[in-house]
C-alpha cells in the first residue's frame, strides 16, 4: 500500500506507464506491480506531489541440501550461505549475520529464514536428521 496521508481533499494516484489514468482518488492506494508512482493532493490553494519507485525484488530461493542419516555420535550440517544474504535465522534457535550453516547431531526437521539485502524474507526448504541404529559387530570368524 501507497499512503499519502490524511488532511486533503481531493487525491489523484498515477503510474508513469500512463501518467493521464487515474489510478485512485482516496489517501491510499494498493499496488501490485513495480514502476514509479506519484500522488497529487490538494486542500484549498495547497497542492502537494510526491514521487515513490517500487522495485520488484527476486527472492533466491534458499536451499539447505536434502535429509541427511547420521551414525550416533557423528553430526550433520546444513549450509545456506549466499552473498546476498545478510541474516539467518535456524529453526534449532541459532541466528544471527554470521550464521550460514548449522552443524547437529540431534534428530529432527530444520530450515532457516533468510533476510537479504533488499529486505527481502525467505524460507529455505526442510531437512531432517535421522540417526540411523548402529550395526550390529560382525563377529570376525576363525578357521
Amino acid at each position: 500500500w501507497l499512503d499519502a496521508g490524511t488532511g486533503f481533499l481531493d487525491y489523484e494516484w498515477h503510474h508513469l506507464t500512463n501518467p493521464a489514468t487515474i489510478l485512485g482518488t482516496n489517501d491510499s492506494l494498493e499496488i501490485t506491480t513495480p514502476g514509479t508512482y506519484w500522488v497529487d493532493a490538494s486542500t484549498f490553494h495547497c497542492n502537494l506531489s510526491d514521487t515513490i519507485v517500487i522495485s520488484d525484488y527476486m527472492l533466491t530461493p534458499v536451499d539447505i541440501g536434502g535429509n541427511q542419516g547420521i551414525c550416533p555420535g557423528t553430526s550433520a550440517t546444513f549450509d545456506a550461505y549466499n552473498a546476498n544474504y545478510i541474516y539467518y535465522k535456524w529453526s534449532n534457535g541459532e541466528e544471527g549475520a554470521n550464521v550460514s550453516s548449522i552443524t547437529t547431531s540431534t534428530s529432527g526437521n530444520y530450515d532457516v529464514i533468510t533476510t537479504d539485502n533488499n529486505g527481502c524474507i525467505s524460507t529455505s526448504n526442510e531437512a531432517s536428521v535421522t540417526i540411523l541404529p548402529t550395526p550390529a559387530p560382525n563377529q570376525i570368524k576363525h578357521h
